[in-house]
């Protein structure tokens, strides 16, 4: 066959070779010195003076771009996620002067102060900079930025205090400088921000201080949150009915306000003042609030007082959303009683208190005047003698097993309401059931979100014999072994001892109480390998152990469990190791997520297009498989892969899932190869759930070539 003349070669290449120069090359050129100033960083092996900018990884252009005839210009850089990119940010980012979007995230190794080089990019709307390891002050020089609308500088070592010209940024809709170290009060001209848009301002964990300005109290914010900080004063004025403001935030500060002076705003979906001295009572209006857009709502540790406004609001949330404050009272604390509280009256002290009324002495009574209190006495027993009965319903063995571990927690303030003259049914994180016997038996334990509860879990925990839920959570200083005592708890069903300091080894002895059903010790300091013997409890619905010092492999055994409803499996963060046992196969895991160990081999048996398994999690490990083989169950709702050693391509039959609930897919840095299958669930998702792969193309990546289909 004759060969093709070499116009005609050129005019089949042209317009490849006219869309390789679409690059403007200034353009390119400040990128290839970024590249340069983080050391040619594997995230940036795209990146080569070869091949159009437009094409690189974390790259976005625009071709019409107005004031521009000079080839398509840079409006989007994202570097995110990658430990290898070290050093201070290059100054050369200013040397992009079409920057819209500029996002480097989670870059542990990104050091050093924000380059005023920053304020050349005229058109910058969105600047990202969280979770890295950025310091110094935050710079008041981002006030010349006038395109400004996002700023997040969340998750670095910034220091010192707000600049206060930042308010003078006219289209800012969001500022979060969350997680940093600052230091001072904030600006009170943060008050001159429009009224009806100012920005989100969300300032929590740092190191502020002061009185809120009076100024605030102007702009309707949609989101505030000022919580962790130790901020003090006044903050009613950031409320008020009319205000369309849907989050405030001021838990852990000493704010020190009348609650009950406040007005709620009627879109509010998120309140929480706790650990503040908030005085006052609960406005009944509270329960004005939407309901069914309201998700957080926390006013414990404070000071309020009075009866808990009965509504749809007051009512979504439980005992620990209110408890720890000065006199409050009402469903679900305790029932509130009249201006004294009758439960702590004994008869003897009622007889008293009736017969001898205040300066008067017995003697100096006559016996007219004695007929009268005797009757009245009578007529006291009769209206409080419910009262007194109720209080004795307490069963006496559970009581002397709750005052044993009021003991041994050093008689912590959390137990405060733990007194020998109430009913232990009434005491904070106690729960009855008076069904069960004669008497109200202790049913569940809470003890939740405490530090000053120290000490290991109470062998006295076991003397519950109707337990049914055991919940220690969020207890920093609770430390030693899980008891072996708690096995005597045969009704157990719920054992949640989660966010403490508990280590030691899981014990095998847990398979003794075959009626759990939820074993959560994540967030803890356990150590050694997973018991087999849990394999044995019938009914057990979930096993997270996840955030632990977990070694070894995971037991076959786990594939005896039954398989059509095996426990949720959750054992990500620990150090376990190995191979999957292919009986892992067996049963079809509702939510398994392995992430975060050093498992290793094969673990495609997880998947198959006739199970229900709704959540599967694997990301950083080493498993090594061929994904082209595997099916995918159609109730998939999350999937994450990342940081494997997957080889294979991504199976088309993925976009047969339901899109609607599906919020999470990530198979970067693995080694797949191959065209991303086009489909609405490969289309959600952006480049950060493809990237660092061997050669994996197409949309959102840079299109296929013909050496990588």
């Amino acid at each position: 066959m004759a060969s093709l003349p070499h116009s005609f070669v050129i005019l089949l290449l042209l317009p490849l070779l006219i869309a390789a120069d679409k690059c403007n090359k200034e353009d390119k050129r400040a990128l290839i010195s970024i590249k340069s100033a983080f050391n040619n960083a594997y995230h940036f092996a795209s990146w080569t003076s070869t091949s159009a900018c437009c094409d690189w990884y974390g790259v976005e252009c625009d071709p019409g771009v107005p004031g521009n005839s000079d080839g398509s210009r840079v409006t989007g850089l994202y570097v995110i996620t990658d430990s290898n990119v070290t050093g201070p940010i290059p100054s050369a980012v200013g040397d992009l002067p079409f920057l819209t979007s500029l996002r480097f995230h989670k870059l542990p190794n990104l050091t050093g102060n924000i380059p005023s080089s920053i304020t050349r990019l005229t058109r910058l709307s969105v600047l990202i900079l969280s979770w890295n390891s950025l310091s110094g002050p935050i710079p008041s020089f981002l006030s010349q930025i006038p395109s400004l609308t996002i700023i997040n500088l969340s998750f670095n070592l910034f220091s010192g205090s707000i600049p206060a010209e930042l308010a003078n940024l006219p289209s800012l809709l969001g500022l979060d400088f969350s997680r940093n170290r600052l230091t001072g009060p904030i600006p009170s001209e943060f008050g001159n921000f429009p009224k009806s848009s100012p920005p989100d301002l969300i300032l929590n964990h740092n190191s502020l201080s002061g009185n809120l300005p009076v100024s605030l109290g102007v702009p309707e914010w949609g989101t505030i949150d000022l919580s962790r900080n130790s901020f003090t004063g006044d903050g009613s004025f950031l409320f008020g009915a009319g205000k369309s403001t849907q989050v405030i935030d001021l838990s852990r500060n000493e704010f020190a306000f009348d609650l009950s002076r406040i007005t709620f705003p009627v879109n509010l979906t998120s309140l929480d003042l706790n650990h503040n001295k908030i005085s006052g009572s609960i406005p009944a209006q509270i329960n004005q609030v939407e309901a069914n857009f309201f998700s957080q709502f926390n006013v414990s540790y404070n000071q309020l007082c009075g009866q808990i406004p009965a509504g749809p609001i007051t009512a979504k949330f439980g005992v620990d959303a209110y408890f720890h404050n000065k006199c409050l009272c009402g469903s679900p604390l305790p029932p509130c009683t009249s201006s004294y509280d009758v439960k702590q009256y004994t008869i003897s002290s009622l007889l008293r208190r009736t017969y001898y009324p205040i300066n008067t002495e017995p003697h100096a009574i006559n016996q007219a005047a004695y007929i009268a209190i005797m009757s009245s006495t009578i007529i006291y027993l009769l209206l409080f003698l419910p009262f007194l009965i109720a209080a004795d319903k307490c069963n006496k063995y559970d009581k002397r097993a709750l005052l044993s571990i009021k003991s041994a927690f050093n008689n912590a303030y959390h137990f405060a309401s733990w007194t020998s003259s109430s009913a232990c049914c009434e005491w904070y994180g106690i729960e009855c059931d008076p069904g069960v016997s004669d008497s109200s038996r202790v049913t569940s334990l809470f003890v939740i979100t405490d530090s000053n509860v120290t000490g290991p879990i109470p062998p006295s925990v076991g003397d519950l014999p109707f337990l049914t839920t055991l919940s220690f959570h969020k207890l920093p200083n609770v430390t030693g072994n899980i008891p072996s005592l708690i096995t005597r708890l045969t009704r157990l069903s719920y054992l949640l001892l989660s966010w403490n300091s508990l280590s030691g080894p899981i014990p095998s002895f847990l398979s003794q109480i075959p009626s759990l059903t939820d074993v959560d010790l994540s967030f803890n300091k356990f150590s050694g390998s997973i018991p087999p013997e849990l394999a044995k409890l019938p009914s057990i619905q979930l096993f997270d152990f996840s955030r632990n010092r977990l070694t070894g492999s995971i037991p076959a055994e786990f594939g005896n469990f039954n398989k059509s409803s095996p426990p949720d499996l959750i054992l990500n963060h620990n150090n376990l190791s190995g191979d999957l046992p292919v009986s892992l196969g067996v049963p079809v895991w509702g939510k398994i997520d392995l992430s975060r160990n050093n498992l290793t081999g094969d673990a495609s048996f997880l998947f198959g297009a006739g199970k229900s398994t709704r959540y599967v999690d694997l990301s950083r490990n080493e498993f090594a498989f061929d994904l082209s083989r595997v099916t995918f169950p159609v109730n998939l709702t999350v999937l994450d892969l990342n940081h494997n050693k997957i080889t294979g391509s991504i199976p088309a039959q993925i976009n047969q899932v339901d899109p609607n609930y599906f919020p999470v897919f990530n198979v970067s840095y693995n080694r797949l190869c191959g065209e991303i299958p086009a489909g609405p669930i490969t289309a959600m998702f952006g480049v950060d759930s493809y990237f660092h792969n061997k050669c994996l193309c197409g949309s959102p990546l840079p299109p296929c070539t013909s050496k990588q289909i």
